[in-house]
């Protein structure tokens, strides 16, 4: 009788110890994931003046973010290219709306310049391109040497933040209405880091 009494506190044990086991590897998985939240690419664009002026628009990527930024070590350069936006809710914005430009400089925190990555020449360093699905659309220069605040740079897989203001000029059609204006232009960004270009 001892012996079978044995056995059966065995047999409780046992269960007893996997649902433990089990416990632990979910804490852990949760715990893993819980900084896969913050792996979106996230961007503010908010105008200043003109006929958006007052107006924020908070968009992201989607879930794949393979190219959206991208550190050349050749060129010793960072390359920014989000495209689609997508408004984080009530979306208005057609998959052609887009941000690029670019910076010199090693992959770190800092101030930096706005530069066109295929060719650091041109006096434009990109653009911001919101085209709505109604027609209109606004597309904004972003002029080169434009002052870029790097407040996290992090490593592959993980976000870029900072933020860029500039006047730009803008062609746009807002409301049916066409026009060519200089604006103000805040982008605070949270992009997220594709592996090095080798």
């Amino acid at each position: 009788m001892m012996h079978y009494s044995v056995l059966r506190r065995r047999s409780i044990w046992k269960p007893v110890g996997s649902i433990f086991l089990l416990c632990l590897f979910v804490i852990q998985s949760c715990i893993e994931d819980l900084p896969l939240e913050d792996k979106k690419t996230e961007i503010s664009i908010r105008f200043e003046t003109g006929p958006l002026a007052g107006q924020t628009f908070l968009t992201h990527t989607g879930e794949i973010q393979d190219e959206d930024l991208r550190f050349y070590p050749a060129k010793n350069a960072t390359r920014v290219f989000c495209q689609p936006l997508i408004e984080e809710s009530n979306n208005r914005l057609s998959s052609s709306s887009s941000i690029n430009w670019g910076w010199e400089g090693v992959p770190s925190t800092g101030q930096f310049q706005a530069i066109f990555f295929n060719d650091p020449g041109e006096g434009v360093a990109g653009d911001i391109d919101l085209s709505f699905t109604n027609g209109d659309y606004i597309n904004a220069s972003i002029p080169k040497n434009a002052s870029i605040q790097i407040d996290e740079y992090g490593l592959p897989g993980e976000r870029v933040i900072g933020y860029i203001n500039f006047s730009a000029f803008t062609d746009y059609k807002y409301q049916g209405i066409k026009g060519q204006q200089i604006v103000s232009v805040s982008v605070e960004f949270k992009i997220v880091r594709s592996p090095d270009h080798m």
